[in-house]
């Protein structure tokens, strides 16, 4: 791992290897991720929300990532509520997509079996 020296030489050879070491936090030049967990986790202890949140919003590229996130994990959550199967059944049964009667003929008529041997 290399470093870039500071402009002047007050600082020794060791010294620097040290300090690029406790920069990295464990992390190597192909994976930088430990010392960006660490960058985050400094700046969100330190900055307010509000900065912070300045900060994402300055920058349309995160700024769409982050909405795009929420957006699916609200979606995701949605889909699997109790609240989205009733509105569901709810806008069968109003006549939006098909009345209760052609409702009621295609959810027999996909759910039951006849059978020529018996009645019923």
């Amino acid at each position: 791992m290399t470093c870039v020296r500071p402009p002047t030489n007050t600082v020794s050879p060791q010294t620097l290897q040290r300090r690029c070491r406790e920069t990295f936090h464990g992390g190597t030049i192909s994976n930088k991720r430990p010392a960006l967990d660490g960058l985050y986790h400094t700046i969100s202890k330190k900055c307010k929300t509000s900065v912070l949140g300045d900060y994402v919003l300055s920058n349309s590229k995160v700024t769409n990532y982050v909405i795009k996130k929420c957006k699916q994990k609200q979606l995701a959550e949605f889909e699997c509520s109790k609240d989205n199967i009733l509105r569901s059944i709810a806008t069968y049964y109003t006549s939006e997509v098909m009345g209760k009667r052609k409702y009621q003929a295609v959810r027999l008529a996909s759910s039951m079996k006849t059978s020529h041997l018996k009645r019923g």
